[in-house]
């Protein structure tokens, strides 16, 4: 890829219901937008979920975890084995020292923006910002963007002249260029993973790359940010407000 200036402007919320404030801390789920940029102009999108917890295989993690939204939901039911004693292999090797997981469920980039490489720098800087000493396996949804149901209506300019050439056969494209990275397929769902280290060799110093917004830190009236260690907020009536915002 070239030498062109890529920059996501990342958006984090926390999904879990858990008391456990420190996302760092087994029990999180995080969900994660980035809005791609490359030299000011908007260039795609990429959507992912970070979890950690002791045993993200196990029945308590899907309770707590996973079934706190509906699409995460899904990926833990098609990654666990067909005996429903763990996740499929090689999840269970790759999650044994480091139990944290990332899952890009989208990468879309607009048509200018294809075929340049920044899909991979893109995941790169995904791993790097979002991953952290917890992560052991990153998987990536291989279903072609353009054969996904829904997805004329979600995405705009980002799904526009994708290949057409059968589902099966876009399919297998992805699938090679992905491994071509590293990546594996996991037998009988439509991911790929790989440990962190091959996507990207190092993590960002300051993780995460932007403030969580969660039950305990959005304003109640205005949605936005609350630096809790900062001040400037208090306890309304259907929780914690901006002091400007009453």
């Amino acid at each position: 890829m070239s030498s062109r200036v890529v920059d996501i402007h990342w958006k984090i919320e926390r999904l879990d219901e858990g008391e456990n404030r420190d996302p760092r801390d087994p029990g999180c789920l995080l969900d994660i937008e980035g809005r791609v940029e490359m030299e000011g102009k908007p260039a795609g999108l990429i959507s992912a979920y970070y979890l950690l917890d002791i045993d993200l295989a196990s029945p308590g993690s899907f309770v707590e975890l996973w079934d706190s939204d509906g699409a995460a939901c899904s990926v833990y039911e098609e990654i666990m084995a067909k005996n429903r004693e763990g996740f499929r292999e090689p999840l269970p090797r790759l999650l044994d020292v480091f139990p944290g997981m990332l899952v890009i469920c989208s990468v879309a980039l607009r048509p200018e923006f294809r075929g340049i490489g920044l899909g991979k720098s893109v995941i790169r800087e995904f791993v790097r910002c979002c991953g952290d000493e917890n992560t052991g396996a990153v998987l990536l949804n291989a279903e072609p963007l353009q054969h996904r149901e829904g997805a004329f209506d979600y995405f705009d300019e980002e799904v526009r002249d994708l290949p057409w050439d059968g589902k099966k056969e876009d399919g297998e494209k992805l699938k090679r260029h992905l491994r071509s990275w590293g990546m594996h397929h996991i037998a009988g769902t439509r991911f790929m993973v790989a440990p962190p280290s091959t996507l990207s060799e190092k993590h960002a110093a300051k993780w995460p790359p932007c403030p969580i917004l969660s039950h305990w830190n959005t304003c109640a009236y205005c949605s936005r940010w609350i630096d809790l260690d900062a001040g400037g907020w208090e306890d309304g009536p259907d929780g914690r407000i901006h002091s400007g915002c009453r």
